[in-house]
């Protein structure tokens, strides 16, 4: 995936994030996420465009038990870059660290092992 069409996605996030929290403030409420299923299918769009694995800590805890599926080496979470998206969202960190940090996925493992 290039970086515009990375960027322009990040963009329509950016957009959900902000309505669904115009949404909430209607309501007075921050436990009704309405547009969250569309976020969430455009950032695993992104994932899988960036050739990041499916998670599948469910079927490793199933398989390996709790909490040896955690630690398998064939387990895979995506927990790490669903927290870069809420980062963003939070405004925790800028577009462009948000793009450095996903397309160069692959370094935070190996950083991280």
């Amino acid at each position: 995936m290039n970086e515009n069409i990375l960027s322009s996605l990040i963009d329509i996030l950016q957009e959900i994030h902000e309505k669904d929290k115009k949404i909430s403030d209607v309501f007075e409420t921050t436990d009704i996420e309405f547009l969250n299923p569309i976020a969430s299918k455009i950032e695993n769009l992104i994932l899988h465009e960036l050739n990041v694995p499916e998670d599948n800590t469910v079927q490793m805890l199933k398989l390996h038990g709790d909490p040896e599926g955690y630690s398998h080496e064939d387990t895979f979470c995506r927990d790490f870059l669903g927290d870069w998206f809420m980062d963003y969202a939070e405004g925790e960190i800028t577009k462009d660290e948000l793009i450095h940090n996903l397309t160069n996925w692959k370094l935070y493992l190996q950083e991280t092992d």
